[in-house]
């Protein structure tokens, strides 16, 4: 008689496990997760007429140039070496490695937008980093902003 309890006492615990379990088997597929576009960037070199940045990104990023009025350029650069430190090695082009533009107004205005992340691999920031060289008019000074796009 007490092996029939413990009998059914398991049986129903089991239904009661694996009826939850099997309604949710299918969840995963409805599910979507979700992360942070982040881009993280440093300002290495700025002189008269250029500026190096490296950025380093998980999505898409743009960036904006305030308080110039003239032509702009934006370099970008894969891979390489920053006074004998290498970036670069997990890293892919966001998008077009040239563009040129001519700002009519020294309002925040779009420079550059990214079609991609910066990060190909894994790796640490500085690998999936690339280089950003920024040229204009010399006796200007522009303040640039780097955001991911969301």
């Amino acid at each position: 008689m007490f092996n029939r309890i413990i009998i059914y006492a398991i049986a129903w615990l089991g239904i009661f496990l694996i009826q939850p379990t099997s309604a949710f088997a299918g969840a995963s597929d409805r599910v979507s997760f979700q992360f942070s576009p982040k881009v993280a960037s440093q300002i290495l070199e700025r002189v008269d007429g250029e500026t190096k940045v490296l950025i380093a990104s998980n999505s898409a990023f743009s960036i904006q140039a305030t308080g110039m009025i003239g032509s702009i350029k934006v370099m970008i650069e894969k891979s390489g070496e920053i006074n004998g430190t290498q970036f670069g090695s997990a890293a892919q082009l966001p998008g077009q490695t040239t563009t040129e533009n001519f700002l009519t107004s020294p309002l925040e205005t779009s420079i550059y937008q990214s079609e991609r992340k910066t990060a190909r691999d894994s790796g640490n920031i500085l690998d999936q980093a690339v280089l950003v060289r920024i040229t204009y008019t010399s006796a200007a000074h522009p303040t640039f902003i780097i955001q991911p796009m969301l």
